[in-house]
């Protein structure tokens, strides 16, 4: 199976996803996008938006689009599904409020029979660091949300989460490091310390989950 990865500028690498399946790697903002046959598309998070962001991601966007059009299935992640909801004709705004840290979601109905949400519980603790988020496009199913916005989306054979399911220790490690960049993180008082503290408390049963969720994504993109 050719999956592809698709890279963003301090998104993290592929974390636990690549525990369960060797991807090709494009970093978007560098260079083109390889000329190969795809059988799937992982799109990852990143620090820039889609509203307003810089013409390499205009044309992910636009390149994702025609991927959408043959039929390929797009995994976005944070940023990734964003992109995913821009190619498929939804608009992107701020969350308000931003959502950092570990935050409550569930499942809609629509995600309880879902075959890659339902991995989850139909209420869980969603590992979050963004400021955006996206609408669904036109003829998705809602899947997941919370109190800030939605959550999770199907489009098709393609599915955008909000949350980071591939985060692992030493990018989360790298963020909460990086806090001070963030102003969203600064204006809502980022603890570092208690941050390290829950995700090493959270994160083993959490990869768990997003290992699951890959595996249930590439099983049903088959």
């Amino acid at each position: 199976m050719t999956v592809l990865f698709v890279e963003h500028p301090d998104g993290g690498g592929p974390g636990v996803f690549e525990d369960v399946v060797p991807m090709m790697r494009w970093q978007a903002w560098c260079s083109d996008p390889p000329n190969v046959s795809l059988d799937a598309v992982v799109v990852y998070g990143g620090s820039h938006n889609v509203v307003g962001g810089p013409e390499w991601l205009s044309r992910e966007i636009a390149w994702l689009s025609e991927r959408l059009s043959e039929g390929v299935p797009v995994l976005g992640v944070c940023l990734g599904a964003q992109v995913l909801a821009a190619a498929s004709g939804a608009p992107v705004s701020r969350s308000l409020p931003p959502e950092i840290g570990w935050h409550p979601a569930w499942l809609t109905d629509a995600g309880r029979a879902d075959p890659v949400l339902s991995v989850y519980e139909p209420s869980f603790v969603a590992c979050q660091w963004h400021s955006w988020a996206f609408s669904l496009p036109a003829g998705a199913s809602l899947l997941a949300l919370s109190a800030a916005c939605p959550q999770a989306f199907r489009y098709g054979s393609s599915v955008g989460v909000q949350f980071h399911p591939e985060v692992d220790a030493p990018t989360l490690d790298r963020w909460i490091g990086d806090w001070r960049n963030d102003p969203d993180a600064v204006s809502r008082g980022f603890d570092p310390e208690y941050a390290r503290a829950e995700a090493a408390q959270r994160l083993p049963a959490w990869n768990e989950d997003g290992r699951r969720l890959l595996r249930a994504f590439l099983e049903d993109a088959a």
